[in-house]
């Protein structure tokens, strides 16, 4: 077990630094299908070296759209100041860590903890992607092999705790936010940025899309096997909708401080599906997932006052990101 003398020593300069971490993951969970499948997908992306490529196969946008995310949280005053000592919750690359370093102007940020259950990403990935993200800053981020239900450290050993689209992979969320809330120290920050629904979509919707059926070209780009049917649930995915996310965290021992969406670029039937939301109608007409507040409002100032900031007049924030996603700024109580 770590502790955060260790750590401290560690990103002080330490010339006895690990490699990484290893918090000896359970073997079940490395073992199953997601995690076996991303092992060997992983380890031949890694071999061309190309960022692109490694984030290609998993089907994640590139470095600088994430950079470019968190620019615009930070320049709508979203994210809370962080310093010390972090980590990062099933960090893939740790490309989220990389941004809040270059990001982090005042040197506050001592190091990042970047926490990965697939192998390769700890040993060969996290490293190579650092080095070539943060040149002389690499140093700042620590690979380390294990999961989020099970943090081998003592209680309040990190500052803070950042992820993107990790947790809702977790098995059990009350059970991984609790220990979350455990390694976190009282008054630390965890930014979470991950998927959510609006608090209307229904639980058979929520349910019908982690029924969905991977094609054939996505389970072989993603190295399952092909003879069977592959679900989304299959995968390791959950759906939750904002005010589950709300419950899990309160429950665990976060309190919202802050809570804005993130939208990819507004189009007309974005705007279509906002008035099926706001006339009541989107089940007379079989739309399932309906659209959030904002999407209207940040359509017409976007057309006709592009320069006009909307952060005090909207939680629904306009990104690069190919995805919607909510964020979460949550304070250790």
């Amino acid at each position: 077990m770590i502790d955060k003398n260790q750590l401290d020593s560690i990103f002080g300069g330490n010339t006895n630094r690990p490699k990484f971490l290893d918090f000896s993951p359970p073997m079940n969970y490395l073992l199953s299908g997601p995690i076996s499948a991303r092992e060997v997908a992983i380890e031949k992306g890694l071999e061309s070296q190309d960022l692109g490529s490694i984030l290609g196969v998993q089907g994640l946008p590139s470095y600088e759209v994430l950079k470019e995310t968190i620019w615009l949280l930070d320049n709508h005053k979203v994210l809370p100041p962080l310093e010390g000592i972090g980590i990062e919750l099933g960090a893939g690359l740790a490309l989220l860590s990389a941004a809040f370093i270059e990001r982090d102007y005042s040197n506050s940020i001592r190091g990042i903890v970047a926490l990965e259950p697939v192998m390769p990403f700890v040993r060969k990935g996290i490293e190579q992607t650092s080095e070539q993200l943060l040149k002389n800053s690499s140093s700042k981020i620590l690979p380390c092999h294990g999961i989020f239900e099970q943090i081998p450290v003592p209680s309040e050993t990190f500052d803070f705790a950042v992820q993107i689209e990790s947790l809702h992979h977790a098995e059990d969320l009350i059970i991984a936010l609790r220990e979350i809330a455990r390694i976190v120290k009282p008054g630390g920050y965890l930014i979470s940025i991950d998927r959510s629904w609006i608090n209307s979509t229904s639980r058979k919707t929520l349910e019908d899309l982690l029924d969905h059926e991977y094609s054939k070209d996505w389970l072989v780009t993603k190295n399952f096997p092909t003879d069977k049917i592959v679900t989304r649930r299959d995968n390791g995915e959950h759906e939750y909708r904002d005010e589950d996310w709300t419950a899990a965290f309160e429950e665990s021992g976060f309190k919202v401080v802050n809570l804005v969406h993130l939208h990819p670029k507004i189009e007309k039937w974005h705007l279509i599906k906002r008035i099926v939301t706001i006339l009541r109608i989107g089940r007379f007409l079989q739309v399932k997932v309906l659209s959030r507040k904002g999407v209207i409002r940040n359509y017409i100032f976007r057309r006709f006052w592009p320069r006009l900031r909307i952060s005090k007049t909207s939680k629904l924030l306009v990104s690069n990101h190919p995805r919607p996603l909510s964020v979460f700024i949550l304070q250790r109580v």
